[in-house]
């Protein structure tokens, strides 16, 4: 066997900030070692454990230039270093940390590692990257797996469920919960297009809601349906869906074109809490709301069938 000469890792970062990737800018924090991209309230860090030997800055399927998109720029050896970054474009913006890892002899192992940061701004998502290499993938993996496990621990597996349902059983819950938002609600599906699904459904978030209650996570479905309370209309209705932040309706059409099979899931869900958990309490400050949506699905029906919508 002989050795690896002239080893390069190219790591290839391309992510959309907000619903579209027009206004994401990249910039290259020399100081940081970073790749910042960033748009209006959100921003994303990328760094490994030691500084690159360049940083690409491109634009999203440019095919020429110093701004080329950084996969294309990567895979045709045209990097260039990122001077002063790749402003907003159609397609969005991405990059490219190549670092070398030089010669590779016979039975060596060279590793490097690499951290994804998140904040509302470019400090704080530099802070968490920077925090995440800390200890090294050893202990990010650690700290993951001892989360999950505490979180597993709280949703025991059904009586009668398959042995070899178990692993999936434990997968679903942990990819739900990584749907949820920390105030309480759970967003549809992790992706930005096809059609806008990070957004949060009263029916899809309380259908949900309703699974986890059944897996064991009271606090979790009763947190949901307080947040569907506060997202409310006054007349009992609801928008189609709603902000990840619960800051507002992201797509609300009005009483006639709004979702109609939508507002009878906050009595329904509020009824499963209380069979499930006897806290007659919780459901009995939930009861105005309640009524504003029974009533508000009995003002918009005819002959007992919802009117269409």
């Amino acid at each position: 066997k002989s050795a690896l000469e002239d080893v390069d890792v190219a790591f290839y970062a391309f992510y959309t900030l907000g619903s579209l990737p027009g206004g994401d800018k990249i910039r290259f924090d020399a100081t940081r070692g970073a790749l910042v991209q960033s748009d209006d309230g959100a921003a994303v860090a990328t760094l490994a454990d030691r500084a690159p030997a360049i940083a690409h800055c491109g634009h999203a399927n440019w095919g020429f230039g110093r701004e080329k998109d950084a996969r294309m720029a990567a895979e045709s050896d045209e990097l260039a270093p990122c001077a002063d970054g790749a402003g907003a474009s159609v397609a969005g913006v991405n990059g490219t940390l190549l670092h070398h890892l030089e010669t590779i002899a016979p039975g060596e192992r060279k590793d490097i590692t690499y951290a994804i940061g998140l904040g509302t701004d470019e400090s704080k998502a530099l802070a968490e990257a920077s925090a995440a290499l800390g200890g090294g993938f050893s202990a990010r993996a650690k700290e993951d797996r001892d989360h999950w496990g505490s979180v597993l621990a709280r949703a025991p597996l059904p009586e009668r469920l398959p042995i070899d349902a178990h692993d999936i059983y434990r997968r679903a819950v942990i990819t739900v919960m990584q749907h949820r938002v920390d105030n309480g609600a759970f967003i549809a599906a992790p992706t930005l297009t096809s059609p806008v699904y990070k957004l949060v459904w009263p029916r899809d978030g309380s259908k949900t809601a309703v699974d986890m209650l059944e897996a064991g996570f009271d606090a979790e479905a009763k947190a949901f349906f307080e947040l569907l309370e506060k997202l409310q209309k006054q007349d009992g209705s609801f928008a189609i869906n709603y902000k990840p932040d619960a800051s507002g309706a992201f797509l609300d059409l009005g009483p006639a074109w709004n979702e109609n099979d939508q507002p009878g899931m906050l009595p329904w869900g509020v009824n499963r809490v209380l069979e499930v958990t006897g806290d007659s309490a919780w459901a009995q400050a939930r009861w105005p709301a309640v009524r504003r949506a029974a009533e508000h699905l009995l003002a918009i029906s005819e002959d007992g069938l919802v009117k269409p919508s």
